[in-house]
This record gives structure tokens, sequence and C-alpha cells, in this order.
């Protein structure tokens, strides 16, 4: 599966800001709590996606956004 990661926060609040701006836009936006050694950082995630091609479609139309988008799969 394919997502696009609008970003990954050290602040659940900055997150949840993010989560709730494409939210209104997207309904697959998610917001996943990853730890990473003492550290915990909240990503925000759309998708999943069957094809890198689906993925990266979404992620041309959430640029207009201004967030730093990358695919990951997974």
């Amino acid at each position: 599966r394919y997502y696009v990661q609008v970003g990954s926060y050290s602040r659940q609040a900055n997150a949840e800001r993010v989560c709730s701006r494409l939210s209104s836009q997207y309904d697959d936006v998610r917001i996943e709590k990853v730890n990473a050694g003492s550290k915990c950082f909240f990503r925000v995630r759309m998708g999943g996606f069957d094809s890198r091609g689906a993925a990266e479609t979404r992620a041309r139309q959430s640029s207009r956004f201004g967030y730093p988008l990358i695919i990951v799969s997974e």
C-alpha cells in the first residue's frame, strides 16, 4: 500500500491541525502515533492507495496546501 505523508510532528496538536485542514477535503486523512526510541511522533498520512500512481495523483492534488509531501510504501 502507498501513502501520502504530509508531515511528522513531535506535538500532537500540530498534527491535529494539519489533519483537520486536510480532512475538510479528503476522507482518508489519518494520524499515526509512532514511537522512535524515547521520542513520540505523530504522522499525518492520506491513503492507502493500491498503486504509486494513485498516491502521486493525490500528492499533486494536495500540493496546493503547501505541505512537504512524500510518498511512502508499507
